[in-house]
């Protein structure tokens, strides 16, 4: 089985108090420690006395200003991390953060949620990460920046993103985990434009766009050449759009596909390596899960049209920005099975697929037998370099032993 790794957002000088049962909090912890973060992050267990009172409320700044006191260097930020309980207890996170604030005037506080099971994709998209956004301010400085956002985790290096936007004059590319330092964190709002990532991404930047008075482009999770070719596009024609007057004049217009350019080599041997790994696979069968990628229809869509033999997609919390590639890939491909529910998943005949690759640990726990390539939420793997190395793991696989995983 492969391996899940989860990153946290955090904001630079921060510490992090996660208000929950004790229950709720032991995975936070487990992962903290795995991840080496334990000594940014406290918890604030609250008891059924708790709950049914809702005294925690009134006790929390007394904690805060205790944990506090206790750390060996004061943080810039606290930020107050409730569990999906707090659907239910319905804590006044407003008037708590005002009395939190005036015990505190040196100190800045914010409030997110995680809500796992939250139906609401736009409430579940804004809890994950809201605290992380929630300080930044509208900046009276602007320059050629983007301020990348919904991502989890820095580009992979081997990517052609960051020196493809600055040959085309990009001054700083931004993001919240490449932030150090609280200063760093405060430039995030000096980018002339927010570039949202996947579902996360896209409501956040619904909020930003309003506070920081920045335009927004959207980046679409996609493994397709021609796709990916035309985020480009419309990313550079958005960025040219937000600049300053001044600036976007003395700026040249660049051709971005430029024969001897990195973006052209790099679609070049994208499209190359789809073709290799096609053939390495032959007619093997493919399942494509929700936890490998953020766009499991699209990736089969963008595999059976290059010849794969792609035999199901496992979908099993679908959002609803996925429904119009689903429905495409059912009008266009209906020889693929779509399971979307543990149900489903129960009365497939996953026996039926002899010497078959599994994207993503979903499907490899359902085909033991399958090799698998081990993603998770596409981390490792962006733009063409992405597709890539998405079809160098899948020759791998081809060429694996029965049950084992490739990785980046």
């Amino acid at each position: 089985m492969p391996k899940r790794h989860r990153d946290r957002l955090r904001v630079p000088e921060s510490h992090t108090v996660y208000v929950c049962p004790m229950g709720c909090g032991r995975r936070h912890a487990l992962r903290l420690i795995k991840n080496g973060m334990y000594d940014d992050c406290s918890f604030c267990f609250i008891s059924n006395a708790d709950v049914a009172s809702g005294n925690y409320e009134q006790q929390l700044p007394e904690i805060i200003a205790n944990l506090v006191d206790r750390l060996s260097e004061k943080p810039r930020v606290v930020t107050l991390a409730f569990n999906c309980i707090d659907d239910f207890l319905g804590t006044d996170a407003q008037a708590l953060m005002e009395t939190l604030r005036g015990k505190n005037p040196d100190i800045r506080f914010s409030v997110t949620h995680i809500n796992p099971v939250a139906e609401n994709t736009a409430k579940k998209a804004l809890g994950m990460q809201s605290g992380v956004y929630d300080l930044l301010e509208a900046s009276t400085r602007q320059d050629c920046g983007i301020t990348l956002v919904g991502r989890f985790n820095s580009l992979p290096s081997t990517s052609e993103f960051c020196e493809a936007l600055r040959s085309w004059g990009v001054s700083d590319i931004r993001s919240v985990c490449e932030c150090k330092t609280y200063a760093q964190y405060e430039d995030l709002a000096a980018s002339s434009l927010l570039l949202g990532f996947n579902w996360t991404g896209k409501h956040q930047c619904v909020v930003l766009e309003k506070r920081l008075l920045r335009p927004v482009a959207l980046w679409e999770t996609s493994y397709d050449p021609g796709f990916i070719s035309a985020n480009y596009d419309g990313l550079y024609e958005a960025w040219r759009e937000s600049l300053p007057s001044p600036e976007r004049n003395g700026l040249p217009v660049v051709d971005i596909w430029e024969p001897s350019g990195r973006l052209a080599q790099e679609r070049e041997r994208a499209v190359a390596s789809l073709e290799a790994a096609r053939q390495a696979v032959g007619k093997r069968p493919i399942v494509i899960d929700s936890l490998a990628t953020f766009a499991p229809y699209a990736t089969a869509q963008t595999l059976a049209d290059a010849g794969f033999k792609v035999a199901a997609t496992l979908v099993l919390h679908g959002k609803d920005k996925q429904e119009r590639q689903r429905q495409r890939l059912a009008r266009t491909h209906p020889e693929i099975s779509q399971i979307t529910s543990a149900v489903e998943s129960c009365d497939y005949s996953w026996d039926k697929l002899v010497n078959a690759i599994a994207i993503g640990s979903d499907a490899a726990s359902n085909m033991p037998q399958a090799s698998c390539v081990d993603m998770f939420h596409d981390e490792g793997f962006f733009g063409f370099d992405g597709v890539t190395r998405f079809a160098r793991l899948l020759a791998e696989a081809a060429s694996a032993c029965p049950g084992d995983s490739v990785r980046c």
